[in-house]
C-alpha cells in the first residue's frame, strides 16, 4: 500500500470511530431524556397532610405542608402533626383539623425543641378541652424554638360555630361558657416568633407564653389577635384558678400590640393582689396580664374590655414595661392594675380609660 492510501485508511477509519461513538452518545443522550425522572415520580412539596398523626421529620427541612377539607384526630393519632423539622411552613390553606374525639389535653400542632423558622397559617382547629386545670396543654404548642411564625389560625374550644370577634361569643354550652380549660396557643422556653392575625376563645387561656426571652437581634411580636371569652368562673370550677385572655409569664423582649382582648378573665376573691398604696385586696386575675418576673416588654395599642375582674394587670415582680396607648373600656374594677412598686419602673401613659379606671400603683395620668 502507498503512503497516500494509507494515509486515506488511517483518515477513513479515524471517521467512522468518530461517527460510530457520536452516535453512541446520541442515543445515550437520547435513551436519559426519556427515562423516568425520580423528582418527578415522587410526591413533591407542597405536601398534603390528609389524617391526623403525621411527624414532620428533619429531612423534611424546608418543604411546605397544606391541610385540605377537615382531618380528624382519635384518642390513638395525637398530636395530630408534629413538626421536628427547621424550615417548615404549614399552611392549612383553610382547612380544619378536628381534635374533639381526640378529648381533652390533645394537643393538634406541636413544635418540637430546636425546630426553627417554623410557619403555621390559614386554618381552623376545634379542641374539646373539658376536664384538667392545666395551661400547658394547648391547640398549638411549642418549646424551645425559634423564628415561630403563628398567623391566621382560628382555635376554638368545645367545636363551637365561628364567633363574631366583636361580640361576646357563646361556648358550646353553658358550662363551658363558664368554666374553661386549656390554651389555644402555648409558648415555652422561646426565642422570638411572630403570632399574629389569630381567634382563640373558649379556653382557660387564649396566649400564654411562659419563660420566652426575646434576643436584642430577634423578633417577639404577638399583634392583632383576636381573644375572647377565655374565662374561668369560679362557681362551678376550683377555687384560686387564674385564667386570662393573653399572658406574658416570666417574658421579656415582646411586644404585644393591636390585640383584642375582650370578655376574659377569672372573677375568683380568692386570686387577691394588694394595692400597695391603700392596702387593698383584688382579684388579679385580668384579661391580659404581665406577671413573674417578666421585664422590657412594650404593652401598647390593644383594646381590652368586658372582662370579669379587669383589663391589664402587672404582677409585684415584673419591671422595666411600657403599657401605652391601650384602650380600656367597662372593666368593673379596674381598666389598669399594677402591684409592682414604683422602683421597678414600669412605664404608664397614653392609655384610654373607658369606665375603666386606673388602680394599684398605676399613676392616675396613666389614663388621658
Amino acid at each position: 500500500m502507498g503512503l497516500g492510501n494509507a494515509k486515506a485508511s488511517r483518515r477513513s477509519a479515524a471517521w467512522r470511530f468518530f461517527t460510530h461513538t457520536f452516535s453512541l452518545g446520541s442515543l445515550l443522550v437520547l435513551a436519559f431524556m426519556f427515562l423516568p425522572s425520580t423528582a418527578a415520580a415522587q410526591t413533591t412539596s407542597p405536601f398534603n397532610i390528609a389524617n391526623c398523626g403525621v411527624n414532620i421529620p428533619i429531612t423534611g427541612d424546608g418543604s411546605s405542608y397544606t391541610v385540605t377539607g377537615q382531618i380528624t384526630a382519635s384518642t390513638t393519632n395525637a398530636p395530630c402533626i408534629t413538626i421536628d423539622g427547621s424550615g417548615v411552613t404549614l399552611n392549612m390553606t383553610g382547612g380544619i383539623i378536628n381534635m374533639v374525639s381526640a378529648g381533652h389535653g390533645a394537643v393538634a400542632i406541636s413544635v418540637s425543641p430546636n425546630a426553627t423558622l417554623v410557619t403555621i397559617e390559614n386554618g381552623t382547629i376545634y379542641t374539646d378541652y373539658t376536664t384538667s386545670l392545666n395551661n400547658t396543654y394547648a391547640a398549638i404548642e411549642a418549646s424551645q424554638t425559634s423564628e415561630l411564625d403563628i398567623n391566621g389560625v382560628n382555635i376554638q374550644n368545645g367545636a363551637a360555630p365561628p364567633a363574631t370577634p366583636t361580640t361576646n361569643p357563646e361556648c358550646a354550652s353553658v358550662e363551658r361558657t363558664l368554666v374553661n380549660y386549656g390554651t389555644g396557643i402555648f409558648l415555652n422556653n422561646v426565642t422570638g416568633a411572630t403570632i399574629s392575625g389569630n381567634y382563640a376563645f373558649c379556653y382557660q387561656y387564649g396566649i400564654y407564653v411562659q419563660g420566652s426571652a426575646v434576643p436584642s437581634s430577634g423578633q417577639g411580636a404577638i399583634s392583632g389577635n383576636t381573644l375572647v371569652n377565655d374565662a374561668y368562673t369560679m362557681s362551678l370550677g376550683t377555687p384560686g384558678t387564674k385564667s386570662a385572655g393573653l399572658v406574658l409569664d416570666g417574658s421579656s423582649g415582646w411586644t404585644v400590640n393591636t390585640n383584642t382582648v375582650n370578655y376574659n378573665g377569672s372573677p375568683d376573691a380568692s386570686l387577691t393582689c394588694i394595692d400597695l398604696s391603700t392596702g387593698q385586696s383584688v382579684s388579679c386575675s385580668f384579661g391580659l396580664q404581665v406577671i413573674g418576673t417578666s421585664s422590657g416588654n412594650i404593652i401598647s395599642m390593644n383594646t381590652v374590655g368586658h372582662d370579669f375582674t379587669g383589663g391589664i394587670y402587672a404582677g409585684p415582680d415584673v419591671s422595666q414595661n411600657s403599657f401605652t396607648q391601650n384602650i380600656l373600656d367597662d372593666e368593673p374594677f379596674a381598666g389598669l392594675f399594677s402591684s409592682a412598686p414604683n422602683k421597678l419602673r414600669n412605664k404608664w401613659s397614653g392609655n384610654t380609660c373607658t369606665n375603666a379606671p386606673p388602680g394599684g400603683n398605676v399613676p392616675r395620668k396613666a389614663c388621658g
